[in-house]
C-alpha cells in the first residue's frame, strides 16, 4: 500500500495536524479539460465526474478551483480513503471557496470510508423542496475495511438548499459507526430537515465527536413528516461529545417535535457557550432552544443562551421506548423567554418511557412573561420524574405567569435555594393539584425548599440589571457581555446560595456563565451569575477628636450576613469593640451608608488603621 505524507496551502490555512511531505494533488477548474492529467491548475480536470473516476489514497489531495461552481456530487468509497496521519483533502485553491452545486442529490457523499477532510467549500444544493439528499454525508454501514471508522474533519464549509441534512454522519446495519469526527465552522442552512447530525443503529455508538463554532439556521422541518424535523443540531447515538461555541436559530418552522440544539441515545456530551433562539413548531411539540433527551446519560448542558423559542429553552424528555436516562446536569445557563407556544416552559420535564432520574439544576437564571397565547412556566414537570434536584436557581415570572407547576407527585424532587420571584404579580406555584399564593406556604404544604430540618429559599426581587432585556446576541464569542442578567452590586442574590459542595457533595464546575470564579467570594451565589459582594468604604475622617469611617450595604438589611468593622494600630492585633456604627441613612437606592466611630479619642501621633469584615451566618 501506498503512504504519503502531505502538506498544503489553500486559501485558507487549516490548523488540521497534517505531516510534512507530498502525496499526489489534483485540480479540477473551469478553464480544465478531463484529458488533461489533473496535477497541477495548468492541467486540471474539468468536472466532478472526471474526478470521481480517480481513486485517491492517504495523504492525496482534490483541489476546485475558488469562486467556481461545479456540478456534480464528489463521491468516496473503498478501498478510498485515508489514515488519522494522513488524510485525503478535498478543498479549494486560488481565491474564495469553489462551489459544489449537487442539485437533487448529495453534494459530497463517503461511503464506508473514513480518513478524510471536507474544507473551505460550498455545498448547495437545488432547494430543500426539491433535493432528495444531504449537503455532507457520511455513511458507514459495515461494508468497508472496519466497523468503526477513524477521522473525518468537516470544516470552514457552507450547506444549504438540501432535501435532508446539511451535514450529517450516519451508521447503520449494526454496530457501525465514526470515531475522532471534528464539525468546526460550519454554516448549514435552507436545508429540509436539520443543519448537523449524527445517528447510528444503537446508542453510543460514535466516540470523540466535536461540533464548535458552527451556525445552524432556517432549517424548517418537512410538513406531515413521520418523525421530528426541522432541527438545528442534533447528536444521535455518540459517545464523548462536545458541542460549544454555536449558534441555532429559526428553525423547525414547518415541522415538528424540532429542537435548536439536543442530543438523545447518547453518553458524556457536553452542550456549553451556544445561543439557540427562535427556533419554532408547527405543531403541538418541542421547538426549543436545548434538550438533553431520551437515553441521554453523563451529560452536561452548561453555560448556554437561550431565548424566544417556541418549546422549553431547556428540555429533560424521555421518549417512549429510550433507554435509561440519568446522571445528568444543567447548570449556569440562561432563559429569556422560552414557552412561546403550547404553553411551554423554561425548564420542561416529560417522561414517556422508562424514568427520569438523578438529574442536577442549579445556578440557571430564568425569564418568563406571558406569551402571545397560551400560558408559561418558568419550571413545569408534564409527567412524573424522580430524584431531580433544583437548586440555586433565580426564577422570574411577570404577568402572572406560574413559578412552578407539577401535574403530580414527584418522588425524590427537591427544591433548594431557590428565588422565586413574580415581578409584583401574585405568586403561583401549582404543585399536585394544589396551587400556593406564598412561598411559605408552598414549603409547609409540600415539604419543598428545607435542607434539613432549616428553611431554604427565597422570594425577594433579585435586582438583576435588566431582566428582559437580554435581547440576541448572534455570536457565541459574545455570550460573556449578556450584562442584563448579571447581579447587580447590591443584590440580595450574592453571596445567598447553598454551598452545594459541602452540603451535598455537588462538584459545580469552575466557572459561573460569565466566566467568574466558582465560588467566587464567600459563597456561590442564585443565579448564573456569581459575584462578589462590594465592599465599598468612604474616605475616613475626624468627628470631635473621634476617628469616623463609612460604608455602604444593601438594603433591606440583609439576615444572613454580618458586617463587622476592626481597627489596629500595628495591622497584626484587630479589635472589634474599639469602632462601632453609630448613623444609618437609607440612600434610596437599594443601599445604606453606616458611618463608624471609634470609641476611643484619636491620638494625632498613632496611626489608626481599619477593616470591615463581611461573613455568612450560619
Amino acid at each position: 500500500m501506498k503512504v504519503c505524507l502531505v502538506s498544503f496551502f489553500v486559501a485558507v490555512v487549516l490548523a488540521l495536524a497534517i505531516p510534512q511531505g507530498r502525496c499526489a494533488v489534483y485540480y479540477v477548474s473551469s478553464f480544465g479539460q478531463d484529458t488533461n492529467s489533473g496535477t497541477s491548475p495548468a492541467a486540471a480536470w474539468r468536472t466532478i465526474a472526471r474526478a470521481n473516476n480517480q481513486s485517491l489514497i492517504s495523504g492525496d489531495q482534490l483541489l476546485f478551483q475558488g469562486g467556481t461552481t461545479f456540478s456534480g456530487t464528489i463521491v468516496f468509497g473503498p478501498p478510498e480513503g485515508g489514515t488519522k496521519v494522513n488524510p485525503i483533502l478535498v478543498s479549494s485553491y486560488g481565491t474564495g471557496r469553489a462551489t459544489i452545486h449537487g442539485g437533487n442529490t448529495n453534494g459530497f457523499y463517503a461511503y464506508n470510508c473514513a480518513g478524510l477532510i471536507v474544507s473551505n467549500l460550498n455545498f448547495a444544493g437545488s432547494g430543500r423542496t426539491t433535493n432528495q439528499n444531504s449537503g455532507i454525508e457520511f455513511y458507514n454501514d459495515g461494508g468497508g475495511s472496519a466497523r468503526m471508522l477513524d477521522f473525518l474533519r468537516v470544516a470552514q464549509v457552507d450547506v444549504s438548499g438540501f432535501g435532508f441534512v446539511g451535514v450529517v454522519i450516519g451508521g447503520w446495519n449494526g454496530t457501525n459507526a465514526y470515531r475522532d469526527v471534528r464539525v468546526t465552522q460550519a454554516d448549514t442552512h435552507d436545508n429540509a430537515t436539520a443543519g448537523i447530525q449524527t445517528y447510528a443503529q444503537y446508542p453510543n455508538l460514535h466516540s470523540n465527536v466535536y461540533v464548535g463554532a458552527c451556525r445552524a439556521w432556517n432549517n424548517p422541518g418537512k410538513t406531515n413528516a413521520s418523525g421530528n424535523t426541522g432541527n438545528g443540531i442534533v447528536l444521535g447515538q455518540v459517545n464523548n461529545a462536545l458541542i460549544e461555541r454555536c449558534v441555532a436559530w429559526t428553525n423547525g418552522w414547518l415541522g415538528d417535535a424540532a429542537v435548536g440544539i439536543w442530543c438523545y441515545d447518547s453518553t458524556k456530551v457536553t452542550i456549553q457557550f451556544c445561543e439557540s433562539h427562535r427556533n419554532r413548531t408547527a405543531g403541538t411539540h418541542d421547538g426549543g432552544g436545548f434538550d438533553l433527551d431520551g437515553g441521554t446519560t453523563s451529560s452536561v448542558m452548561q453555560y448556554n443562551y437561550s431565548h424566544d423559542n417556541d418549546g422549553a429553552g431547556y428540555g429533560v424528555y424521555e421518549y417512549v421506548g429510550a433507554p435509561v436516562y440519568s446522571n445528568n446536569i444543567i447548570r449556569f445557563n440562561i432563559s429569556e423567554n422560552d414557552g412561546r407556544k403550547n404553553s411551554y416552559s423554561a425548564i420542561q420535564f416529560w417522561n414517556g418511557a422508562g424514568g427520569i432520574h438523578d438529574l442536577e439544576i442549579y445556578n440557571n437564571t430564568i425569564f418568563i412573561s406571558p406569551p402571545a397565547s397560551g400560558s408559561a412556566r418558568a419550571v413545569y414537570f408534564q409527567t412524573t420524574v424522580s430524584n431531580i434536584h433544583l437548586r440555586n436557581n433565580l426564577f422570574i415570572t411577570t404577568g402572572g405567569m406560574r413559578l412552578v407547576e407539577a401535574a403530580n407527585s414527584q418522588p425524590g424532587v427537591l427544591f433548594q435555594g431557590n428565588n422565586y420571584w413574580s415581578s409584583g404579580a401574585a405568586f403561583s406555584i401549582r404543585w399536585g393539584g394544589t396551587t400556593y399564593s406564598s412561598l411559605n406556604a408552598w414549603r409547609t404544604g409540600s415539604g419543598l425548599e428545607m435542607v434539613g430540618a432549616s428553611p431554604s429559599g427565597f422570594s425577594v426581587e433579585p435586582q438583576l440589571v435588566n431582566a428582559g432585556g437580554g435581547g440576541t446576541l448572534g455570536d457565541a464569542a459574545l455570550l460573556e457581555s449578556l450584562t442584563a442578567y448579571q447581579l447587580k452590586p447590591w443584590s440580595p442574590m450574592r453571596e445567598a446560595g447553598l454551598n452545594l459542595a459541602a452540603l451535598f457533595g455537588v462538584n459545580t464546575g469552575l466557572r459561573d456563565f460569565y466566566g467568574n470564579p466558582v465560588p467566587n467570594g464567600l459563597t456561590v451565589d442564585v443565579g448564573a451569575h456569581d459575584a462578589v459582594l462590594p465592599d465599598t468604604w468612604l474616605t475616613p475622617g475626624m468627628d470631635a477628636g473621634y476617628f469616623t469611617a463609612s460604608y455602604l450595604r444593601g438594603t433591606p438589611t440583609r439576615s444572613d450576613l454580618a458586617y463587622t468593622p476592626e481597627v489596629s494600630d500595628d495591622f497584626s492585633s484587630w479589635c472589634t469593640n474599639c469602632i462601632l456604627p453609630v448613623q444609618t441613612n437609607n440612600l434610596g437606592d437599594g443601599t445604606e451608608l453606616i458611618k463608624l466611630r471609634q470609641t476611643t479619642p484619636a491620638s494625632a501621633s498613632a496611626k489608626t488603621f481599619m477593616r470591615l469584615k463581611i461573613g455568612r451566618l450560619p
